[in-house]
């Protein structure tokens, strides 16, 4: 990973620690996701164990035979019926949970720092991964209860990530520093379904409780580690070289000692601000997007290709292979563009975002038009994951450069709204395919995605910007915040660097700072 980041001064040790600061968040994600995934994979196998464990009962208490009952008794007996409606209530409640708490936790890191946010995630939801299976024995309301916590305190995830880099990467490595961590979500969506399926497979401890038990234990082991490893703040780690210290807090955002952990929260200002409604528009296009490729994609393969669950279990997974190669790639290259000076970061983040949002989604209505060839429709269906890549490449960072001091803030508002957007479509896909799993049922709702895609990029391309915002307290000037974004002199004007009026201190006089730049034709 160390090899993707921007080359600096040979001074700097080979083993860098923001790189190990990137990768132990990396890693925190990963544990997360598959956290969450363990109660939807999970699920399935309690529900069968609960309809074996019935169907013992009635075979062998219609023989008389309770004796041979009580030898073979299955371990998923609970005080209540757990149906697939149980698993469908059970999982909406988790994602609630995930709705609510992003913003709150991210206001939390902003003035707490992120690294206590982080620990209390891994210890709250570890916990309630122990207590998972004991509370499936014994009562309804404390498996909700425990979902809704588990949801809850794993929800902050780029909140916490937001705030750690706003602190730790320099203003060329931000793109890369935050996707590398958001790509542990597509490794975990690789790993999880096979692991916890064979783990469920097993007759050790039942079976399904061994996913909770191993899960939970990584959560609190996670937790003592990233407590260990980590600090809020490049200048309070232990390990860290001067060198490095020092080129951080140099190269990085513009943090300095406005910031402070009692700054009140200019709400007006930022929901008057176009380019945050635009990151909640793209964003909530996004969750909708990946819900689909999450949620959806499984059924559409079993239903179209007419394939067994092993084959989609790997299917389902390429998009997620194909998109976490194409994710480090286009971030690399948005960094060292930005690094070179060739486009501003707002050109950057737009031209990103447009070809993930515009190209992706158009291969998920093509995927409906080559009929039940089983290589075209896959094919297709990576192509779409990994093209939209570059929109996560494009957006995922904005907020970094939008306002440093509410990054926290931002990235869980950002995050509800992701979450929201899954939701939505949830309910979307209900009505369009629901009991008609057919390609035309399919199209209705991959037509319906694609047109929501290319509204929120679009959207996202009118009003978004990547400039610091003037609500922001490490606002200086409007001049100031222009050429940070431009960097440098010769970046070139495209179609997506809006015309900005400032006041130019030398004249005194309004300019036009978009054309006093080379334009591409020059």
């Amino acid at each position: 990973m160390d090899s993707n980041f921007v080359s600096d001064p040979p001074k700097q040790p080979f083993i860098k620690i923001r790189v190990i600061v990137c990768v132990a968040a990396f890693f925190i994600n990963i544990i997360f996701c598959s956290s969450k995934m363990t109660i939807v994979v999970s699920s399935v196998s309690i529900v069968h164990s609960h309809t074996r464990s019935e169907s013992l009962k009635n075979e062998v208490t219609n023989a008389g035979l309770q004796d041979k009952l009580n030898s073979r008794k299955i371990d998923t007996e609970s005080n209540f019926k757990w149906t697939q409606s149980t698993v469908d209530r059970l999982i909406s409640i988790m994602f609630c949970g995930g709705l609510f708490s992003p913003i709150p936790a991210g206001r939390l890191a902003d003035r707490l720092r992120p690294k206590r946010i982080v620990l209390a995630s891994c210890l709250t939801a570890g916990v309630s991964m122990l207590l998972f299976p004991w509370a499936v024995r014994w009562n309804v309301y404390a498996v909700c209860a425990l979902a809704f916590v588990i949801g809850f305190f794993l929800g902050p995830g780029l909140s916490s990530y937001s705030g750690l880099a706003s602190r730790w990467s320099p203003k060329y490595e931000k793109t890369l520093f935050i996707t590398t961590i958001s790509s542990g979500a597509m490794i975990a969506m690789i790993l999880t379904g096979p692991f916890v399926g064979y783990l469920c497979s097993l007759n050790y401890l039942g079976g399904w409780p061994l996913p909770f038990y191993i899960l939970g234990s990584g959560n609190i082991f996670m937790g003592l580690l990233w407590f260990m490893i980590v600090t809020d703040e490049p200048e309070k780690h232990p390990l860290i070289s001067q060198a490095e210290k020092e080129y951080i807090l140099k190269e990085r955002s513009t943090i300095n000692d406005k910031i402070n952990s009692n700054n009140p929260i200019p709400w007006v200002q930022m929901f008057l601000s176009g380019p945050v409604w635009a990151l909640i528009f793209v964003h909530f296009s996004h969750g909708w997007y990946s819900a689909v490729i999450a949620t959806q994609i499984p059924e559409f393969f079993k239903s179209l290709l007419k394939i067994s669950m092993t084959q989609d279990g790997v299917y389902a997974a390429l998009p997620y292979v194909g998109s976490s190669i194409s994710l480090t790639m286009f971030s690399y290259c948005s960094d060292k563009l930005r690094e070179k000076g060739i486009f501003s970061t707002t050109a950057i983040r737009k031209i990103c975002a447009d070809f993930g949002f515009i190209f992706g989604p158009l291969f998920l209505v093509v995927s409906t038009l080559v009929g039940h060839k089983t290589k075209a429709v896959i094919t297709c269906i990576v192509l779409a994951k990994t093209l939209a890549a570059a929109q996560i490449a494009g957006s995922y960072g904005v907020h970094l450069d939008l306002a440093p001091t509410y990054s926290g803030l931002l990235g869980g508002l950002i995050d509800s709204m992701h979450n929201f957007g899954g939701m939505i479509m949830n309910q979307t896909a209900y009505y369009l395919v629901g009991d008609h799993p057919d390609l035309h049922h399919w199209s209705n709702l991959f037509l319906v995605t694609t047109a929501i895609c290319i509204i929120g990029t679009h959207y996202f391309a009118l009003l978004g910007s990547s400039k610091l915002q003037p609500w922001d307290p490490t606002f200086e000037s409007e001049e100031k915040a222009f050429d940070d974004d431009q960097n440098g002199q010769l970046a070139a004007t495209t179609i997506y660097d809006p015309e900005v009026y400032i006041l130019d201190s030398a004249s005194g006089s309004m300019i036009n700072r978009k054309y006093s730049r080379p334009s591409l034709s020059q």
